[in-house]
């Protein structure tokens, strides 16, 4: 399923800079990110609902998940 992922406000580092969100979630190994957009703030991913699950207890304090609608032809 395709996912939507974007930092919270409050995730700032302790230096004032924004992580680098790509590289957490890949570090994870439980998502494929297809997309890293907005200057880092946002990545669309690739996971299963286990996946989503498993992501959203490591990083539900720093980061929003939303699950991408797909497109449907009318």
């Amino acid at each position: 399923m395709r996912v939507t992922v974007g930092l919270r406000k409050n995730s700032l580092s302790a230096a004032g800079e924004l992580p680098d969100l790509g590289q957490i979630i890949e570090a994870t190994g439980s998502a494929t990110v297809v997309k890293v957009f907005g200057r880092g703030r946002f990545a669309s991913i690739e996971t299963s609902p286990e996946g989503l699950d498993s992501l959203r207890q490591s990083f539900g304090n720093v980061c929003v998940f939303t699950r991408t609608p797909k497109a449907v032809a009318f």
